[in-house]
C-alpha cells in the first residue's frame, strides 16, 4: 500500500484549492494537495486521488468543480486538465458515489491561471490570467469575444477541443453542420 493511500495531505496554500461539485444529487469535494486532487465523498470518506506524477509532479495552482455536471477543472502551473465522471462498474458500487474521475482533456496558456470556475451548468470554464496575448488569440479564433479584462471564458460548447498523443489540446471553433 502506498503511503498515499493511507494519508491525505493538507490543502495547498490559497482561496481556491478546494471545491465543491455534485454527480447527480451526490455531493463530493475536491482540494489540491501538493501535486495531487484529493476527492472526498459528503461524508468525508476519500473516494480517489488523482496522482499529480501524471501531470509532471506540478503543484497543483486552483481547483474547481461542476455543481451540474461533476467536472473537475485544475491548474498545473501554464495547463488546465479537466477530469470527468465516468461511472463504476457495479461490483464497486459499494461507495455512495459511484464515479471515478478521468482526465478528459487539457490546454496550455502561456500564463498561469489564479482562479479557475465553471458556469451553473458546467459547460463554460472561465479562467482568472494576466496575460493579454490570449486575448488576441481568442478572438482570431472565434467571431465573438469570452472575455473581460483578464477574465477568459472558454466554452465547451462553442468550440472543439482537440487531444492528441493525450497530451496535446488545442482549441477549434465550432464545426459549421
Amino acid at each position: 500500500m502506498n503511503l498515499h493511500q493511507v494519508l491525505t495531505g493538507a490543502v495547498n496554500p490559497g482561496d481556491h484549492c478546494f471545491s465543491v461539485g455534485s454527480v447527480g444529487d451526490q455531493r463530493f469535494t475536491a482540494y489540491a494537495s501538493g501535486c495531487d486532487i484529493v476527492i472526498l465523498g459528503s461524508d468525508f470518506e476519500r473516494l480517489q486521488i488523482i496522482p499529480g506524477a501524471k501531470h509532471g509532479n506540478i503543484q497543483v495552482g486552483c481547483v474547481d468543480c461542476s455543481m451540474q455536471q461533476g467536472k473537475i477543472a485544475a491548474s498545473y502551473g501554464n495547463v488546465i486538465s479537466v477530469f470527468e465522471p465516468v461511472n463504476l462498474p457495479k461490483e464497486k458500487k459499494n461507495l455512495e458515489l459511484y464515479s471515478q474521475w478521468q482526465k478528459s482533456g487539457q490546454f496550455f496558456l502561456e500564463s498561469i491561471a489564479h482562479n479557475i470556475t465553471w458556469d451553473p451548468a458546467g459547460l463554460l470554464c472561465t479562467l482568472f490570467l494576466n496575460h493579454t496575448r490570449l486575448q488576441g488569440i481568442l478572438e482570431d479564433i472565434f467571431e465573438r469575444t469570452y472575455f473581460h479584462g483578464s477574465v477568459y471564458n472558454i466554452s465547451l460548447l462553442e468550440c472543439e477541443l482537440i487531444m492528441k498523443n493525450d497530451s496535446v489540446l488545442s482549441l477549434y471553433p465550432p464545426r459549421l453542420a
